[in-house]
């Protein structure tokens, strides 16, 4: 078969011999057999031709998320359960709260008031902050906190009725003595 290199008619045949060989060039045009299955084709200075097979580079690692490993392609299953590093960070939802403050659920949470409310807290650390939004219904309601809080700007002991209000909270230690709080309510 001649012209087989070049597109034209070169007279040169390809020195290729097996089904997936490859020609490669230094001085002459010779033949590069076909490698082994899953490897690929490299590029390396230190072979005659310039190429070789190889098995591919490590680089791509299939991630894993909540115990699955997530290929390309791969369908994930709805994950019931997943831990994150830093989760405190992350705002994925907007959730409700009981008046027992939480640090370790969502920072931001919504709390409808319709009876009145003596607030505790949980899962203090250092640096954690929750921002609740405040709705009482028709009625004005009392609110109890916490004696040890510090209060920026007054603390309230009532929210009235059909207001709201939002109450930020931020801890600077891991008791109720270095919670640093902020209230403020519609007008």
């Amino acid at each position: 078969m001649s012209g087989g290199m070049g597109g034209g008619d070169s007279g040169i045949d390809p020195p290729t011999t097996t089904k997936g060989d490859l020609s490669g060039f230094d001085t002459t045009f010779d033949r590069v057999p076909v490698g082994a299955n899953t490897t690929v084709l490299t590029a390396d200075s230190t072979e005659a031709l310039g190429l070789k097979w190889a098995a591919p580079a490590a680089g791509f690692t299939a991630p894993t998320l909540g115990g699955t490993v997530v290929n390309s392609g791969a369908t994930v299953p709805i994950i019931d359960s997943l831990t994150l590093t830093a989760q405190k960070y992350i705002q994925y939802s907007l959730s409700t709260t009981p008046e027992a403050l939480d640090f370790t659920d969502d920072q931001l949470q919504q709390m409808d008031v319709l009876a009145d409310k003596t607030f505790t807290t949980s899962n203090r650390a250092i640096g954690l902050s929750k921002t609740v939004r405040l709705s009482t219904d028709g009625s004005v309601r009392a609110l109890n906190f916490p004696a040890d809080w510090t209060w920026l700007g007054g603390k309230p002991t009532e929210q009235a009725a059909s207001k709201t209000g939002v109450l930020t909270v931020t801890n600077f230690g891991t008791t109720d003595a270095y919670i640093v709080a902020v209230y403020a309510v519609e007008e």
